[in-house]
């Protein structure tokens, strides 16, 4: 009776099998129908092979033909076996498989049709031999590849396994196909016994063979292995779903010139411990392009994709996740030659959604000998878009040489310790530069550490740090070069770093030391309008910054049609000798014939200027600046005030009150004259001002005046000049001097005279009447 049973449940999945796989979409190039039921079909061709063990040594065919076979069956030489919309079942008899084996340069090709080894048999597939499917089934089996055995399925075939396992060096390929490998339980009989058996189900194809996934679905569950090792890999339009297996490797390989190409496919592996994309051999290329790879794990989980000549990852993701809220360890590597990340994320955090354990950690490491480009990508550790978060997250970067990452986020964030290491050059004794360029490099809320190294130069352009106020980060370079940046950090100049230049950037402090340079620069924007009374721009006006000191051309440019200028300035100066020498400039714009104003600039106050140009002005114009200085005449007296009228910037101000002197320079380029107007006191002078030009005075100066003040006007060629005002002071309660100046009468002079003669006469008297004196002998006393 059991013996019936049996027999009518393999004839069912002889007859359901051909339906299930009609139902199946077919693509364009695939038959139009697979496996009609044998009652549809025309004669049989060909006949079943009797119970027992079948060598073949020939070429076989069948069509439209349904067997059930009891016995090994061997496919020897160059034998065949060709099946048209036929199904074999090879069936389990005491406990013993029904294998079916192809060796020498046999070939098995199989169209619309079905191959059952009923649980425990197996597909091998050895020598030269091969297999391929159109439109086909193999299920309830094992299949084993070796040797340069080669297995191909296409056209929506599918391949539901218990086991998958391949060291050939011939090719593996699936083209629009599904593959499945699971184990499952089944029965077969021993003797009047039926035993339960259940197969561990591990898919690992490894060795020198090729393996083709072209729109393919691959699934396996509840293995310990799932290994699609072969030093040529490709994944087309794919998709590799696994669940709770331990150990998962696509394109791992020793050997050289391993090649792993994974292309707008999905590859998601749950529950999985180990992980490994690409080949460590030398000389291996790995490629994941419009594709998502996504690990997950309970516990903890290691990640490592290889490509150790090229390893590139383009729109793509790479995301390993495993549990915040137990004691778990998630680590995602990228190891390879040249590294190229673009437009991609690549992450390993995790997916719990709320809670932590203080043990949790997530590591993101990318390890290149060669160049390393991160560019509009996400590199992330630890917090992702949950709620759930790590107690302790890192990133590591590690360029073997130049290393650029651009418009793209680096977030390491958790709860506790977070840290980002990035490295330009590793080993560090090889001169190489890192560039970051529209970036912003992110810490989790409580302090990190961000290290920047470079064996030679590191740039920040347009880049911003955000980080808590006490975080550590630490710059080693020999030359540090930022523009537009946030950098909150102190900058040691001189020990991890030999010379700083920033341009527009925010630092918390600089420290020069002895053999370090820095410096700091801003940028100016500079309007110049085409006259004083109108907004209209002055366009292509030269623009000119001249340093205050020593009267140079620090900066000269031109405004373009809308009237702006900009220019990268100088800010300050830190060395050995000084820790902050601040830079300041005159500057002055002309066109043709018009000049404007000189206007002072300090450059730590302001970014921005407003000039007008206007003809040449006479020195009572108001639309000249005018510049104010305070003037006390003298101790106790008010505080008064002198004014400058010019379009030209007096410079270095002084009241020499001791040579009754007011002095100050002019610096500037030759054009139109500097014109100057003298605003002072009524009474701060008892004659006219007189003026020196270089030492030498100046013959044309017009003074007016009210009830007042007094204005004396002048003009002098534009340029480097020394200018010189002399007054004479006042008598009275007012003086411009320091100390007073006495003038005493005739009378008191001829006094101090006549006291000076009495004084003499009787210093000499009284020095000779002491000599006098000290020269007579001295008495003797009695005895």
């Amino acid at each position: 009776m059991r013996k019936i049973l049996l027999l009518g449940t393999i004839l069912l999945v002889i007859l359901l099998s051909p339906s299930i796989l009609q139902c199946l979409p077919v693509s364009n190039s695939s038959p139009s129908s697979i496996l009609l039921r044998a009652a549809a079909q025309s004669a049989p061709v060909g006949s079943c092979f009797p119970n027992g063990p079948v060598t073949l040594t020939s070429a076989t065919t069948w069509q439209n033909l349904n067997c059930i076979h009891a016995g090994t069956i061997t496919l020897n030489g160059t034998a065949s076996l060709t099946m048209v919309n036929s199904s074999l079942v090879q069936e389990v008899v005491n406990a013993t498989p029904s294998d079916l084996v192809l060796a020498g340069l046999a070939t098995l090709s199989m169209t619309g049709s079905t191959l059952n080894l009923d649980g425990i048999g197996q597909l091998q597939i050895s020598a030269n031999s091969s297999v391929s499917m159109v439109t086909s089934g193999v299920v309830n089996s094992s299949i084993i590849v070796s040797n340069a055995g080669s297995l191909s399925a296409t056209s929506t075939s599918i391949l539901d396994l218990n086991g998958l396992n391949s060291s050939s060096i011939g090719p593996i390929k699936f083209t629009s196909s599904r593959i499945s490998v699971a184990p499952q339980s089944f029965t077969f009989h021993s003797g009047i016994t039926v035993v339960p058996v259940k197969e561990r189900g591990d898919a690992i194809i490894q060795g020198d063979s090729t393996l083709d996934l072209n729109q393919t679905t691959f699934q396996a569950d509840n293995t310990t292995d799932v290994l699609l090792n072969c030093p040529s890999t490709l994944i087309l339009d794919s998709q590799i779903q696994n669940s709770n297996i331990s150990n998962f490797a696509i394109g791992y390989s020793t050997l050289s010139n391993g090649q792993t190409s994974i292309v707008n496919s999905k590859i998601q592996s749950a529950l999985t411990v180990n992980v490994t994309v690409g080949a460590p051999g030398p000389s291996s290329t790995t490629e994941i392009s419009s594709s998502t790879i996504l690990f997950s794990s309970a516990a903890s989980q290691n990640a490592l994709v290889y490509g150790t000549e090229v390893l590139t990852v383009s729109g793509s993701s790479v995301i390993s996740l495993v549990g915040s809220t137990t004691r778990s360890l998630g680590s995602l590597a990228l190891v390879g030659g040249a590294v190229f990340i673009i437009q991609s994320v690549v992450q390993a955090s995790d997916f719990d959604y709320y809670g932590y354990t203080p043990l949790s950690t997530s590591s993101l490491v990318i390890n290149s000998t060669l160049y390393f480009d991160v560019i509009s990508s996400k590199l992330i550790s630890g917090q992702s878009s949950q709620t759930g978060i790590y107690e302790t997250a890192h990133i590591t970067v590690n360029a073997g040489t130049n290393m650029t990452v651009e418009g793209s986020l680096i977030q390491s964030e958790s709860l506790g310790n977070s840290s980002i290491t990035l490295r330009s050059s590793q080993p560090n004794n090889i001169l190489h530069n890192a560039t970051m360029a529209q970036d912003v490099i992110q810490t989790g809320p409580n302090p990190s550490n961000i290290t920047f190294s470079s064996g030679y130069g590191l740039l920040f352009n347009r880049t911003q740090i955000i980080t808590n106020i006490n975080s550590t980060i630490s710059v080693n370079t020999y030359q540090l070069i930022s523009y537009d940046s946030v950098i909150p950090a102190n900058i040691t100049v001189g020990r991890s770093i030999a010379f700083a230049y920033l341009y527009n950037t925010t630092v918390v402090g600089v420290v020069g030391l002895k053999t370090g340079t820095y410096q700091n620069y801003e940028y100016l924007f500079v309007k110049v309008d085409a006259s004083p009374s109108s907004q209209s721009p002055a366009s292509f006006a030269k623009v000119v910054l001249l340093n205050s000191t020593s009267g140079s051309v620090a900066y000269e440019g031109e405004t373009n049609a809308s009237g702006w200028a900009k220019f990268t300035v100088l800010q300050s100066v830190v060395n050995s000798t000084a820790s902050v020498t601040p830079i300041h400039y005159v500057v002055q714009a002309s066109s043709g014939s018009s000049t404007s104003n000189q206007v002072y600039f300090s450059s730590n106050a302001t970014s921005d200027l407003n000039l007008a140009l206007s003809p040449s002005v006479s020195g009572s114009s108001s639309q000249l600046g005018y510049y104010t200085y305070p003037i006390v005449f003298g101790a106790g007296s008010p505080q008064s005030y002198i004014g400058i009228r010019s379009n030209a910037y007096p410079l270095n101000f002084v009241n020499n009150a001791s040579f009754s002197e007011l002095d100050f320079n002019t610096i500037g380029l030759p054009g139109p004259n500097y014109t100057f107007t003298i605003v002072y006191p009524a009474n701060f002078t008892n004659s006219p001002l007189t003026v020196k030009v270089d030492q030498i005075p100046l013959t044309k100066v017009k003074i007016t005046s009210n009830a007042t003040y007094y204005f004396a006007s002048f003009s002098i060629p534009a340029g480097v000049h020394q200018v010189t005002l002399t007054y004479y002071s006042p008598n009275g309660s007012y003086n411009t001097t320091t100390n007073p100046i006495l003038n005493p009468s005739a009378v008191v002079i001829a006094a101090t005279v006549l006291i000076l003669l009495f004084g003499t006469v009787f210093i000499i008297y009284y020095v000779r009447r002491q000599s006098r004196s000290d020269t007579q002998p001295s008495p003797t006393s009695s005895a």
